[in-house]
């Protein structure tokens, strides 16, 4: 039980994750737009390592709690030693504890990553208050070291146990982890930057020489499809643009396809979107088709599609049938989807999206969906009326 002297503010969200919100990576963008959305009632409080807040800016009104990775007189920690976490998380708290002082958040929220999601289903339970779990990606598929398995095993269900309300970003994910309480699941899509007016119109030069990007993580996986793509692309004298990090096979594609583009990665997301709609003709959104070798993509569902169907352009789609993004591709009657990379199949795509009305038939699903379920407002207000609890 909470003492008598604990104050509580009715809307005072404590978010705890690995990293803190900020521009980058799928997840902390993810807190960043949902939590700067709020209306001003909200009180955000912020724990996260102390190291990951380094060259940031926040809302002044804000409230960081940067958790240190160590004090001279902590016992030495080995998070695959459950007692040494328990100590840490104990440590962790007093961090916490002097900061918000007689304060309690009514909420605590977070993204199943890492140990700091593991803190927050401990904060919770001591605490005595709910806790917000939203769901990305099984990233025990994605780190496949026995450590990080085993500690997955040991955790995870503890902090899905303990969740109030759980947020996945398909359903496939929620059964991977057999959430047997249905009635805390809520799906919820990542939501997208969305701050454009306007969409991308069509111009003369998207038949001449069009430009198909790919902006995002790319993994080795990936870049059979991308020979591919290429090679189709080049037959209709277009040019496949890359937006991503820097890497020995992306080296190599630049190398082997003289119709390949690179671009390094931009800082801000928005910055993304923008060079996109200026050269861009379409958007590649690709899993491999050999689910064996990405298996998170069995569960995962694609932000870079949620987030790039703003710019009204076409996507073109290429996943396994089986996958939530498959699924969703075949229940919206995609026109530019693909379950595999018959060369024929992938050619007459790629040039449907040079023939204007074609490419305005393909271009008006995206803003479709942009105005409709990718539409931000829309994901922020599911967001909203998941926290409502508190």
């Amino acid at each position: 039980m909470l003492k008598t002297n604990i104050l509580m503010n009715n809307n005072h969200i404590l978010c705890v994750f690995g990293s803190p919100p900020r521009q980058g990576l799928t997840g902390p963008v993810i807190l960043d737009r949902h939590l700067k959305r709020l209306p001003s009632k909200y009180e955000i409080s912020i724990v996260a390592p102390e190291q990951s807040f380094d060259g940031l800016t926040f809302p002044d009104e804000w409230r960081l709690i940067p958790i240190p990775m160590r004090r001279w007189w902590w016992i030495p920690y080995r998070y695959q030693v459950r007692k040494l976490q328990e100590v840490r998380f104990w440590y962790w708290r007093q961090e916490c504890e002097k900061v918000l002082k007689v304060s309690r958040p009514t909420i605590i929220l977070t993204i199943l990553h890492d140990t700091y999601s593991v803190f927050s289903a401990y904060l919770s339970k001591i605490w005595q208050i709910p806790l917000i779990v939203i769901l990305h990606d099984q990233m025990e598929l994605v780190d496949k070291s026995d450590k990080f398995a085993d500690y997955v095993k040991k955790n995870w269900k503890y902090v899905l146990d303990q969740a109030t309300v759980i947020l996945p970003v398909s359903f496939e994910l929620s059964i991977s982890y057999q959430i047997n309480e249905i009635n805390k699941i809520k799906l919820l899509l990542p939501i997208p930057e969305g701050n454009r007016n306007t969409f991308v119109e069509w111009e003369e030069q998207f038949k001449l020489s069009p430009i198909t990007a790919y902006a995002g993580n790319i993994y080795s996986a990936q870049i059979p499809d991308f020979r591919k793509v290429a090679k189709s692309l080049s037959k209709v004298n277009g040019r496949l643009l890359l937006i991503v990090p820097m890497s020995i096979e992306v080296k190599g594609l630049l190398s082997d396809c003289p119709n390949v583009d690179y671009h390094e990665p931009f800082k801000n997301n928005a910055d993304v979107i923008e060079y996109l709609s200026q050269y861009a003709s379409s958007i590649l959104v690709n899993y491999p088709l050999d689910i064996n070798t990405m298996p998170w993509i069995s569960t995962s569902f694609p932000s870079k599609l949620v987030e790039f169907c703003h710019l009204g352009l076409p996507v073109l789609i290429i996943a396994p049938t089986s996958t939530p993004l498959g699924k969703w591709s075949l229940e919206h009657n995609w026109l530019s989807y693909l379950s595999n990379t018959d060369e024929e199949k992938l050619l007459l795509t790629l040039s449907n999206m040079t023939e204007k009305q074609k490419w305005l038939q393909m271009a008006s699903q995206s803003i479709t969906v942009a105005q409709s379920e990718f539409n931000p407002e829309y994901i922020q207000a599911q967001f909203e009326s998941a926290i409502s609890i508190g």
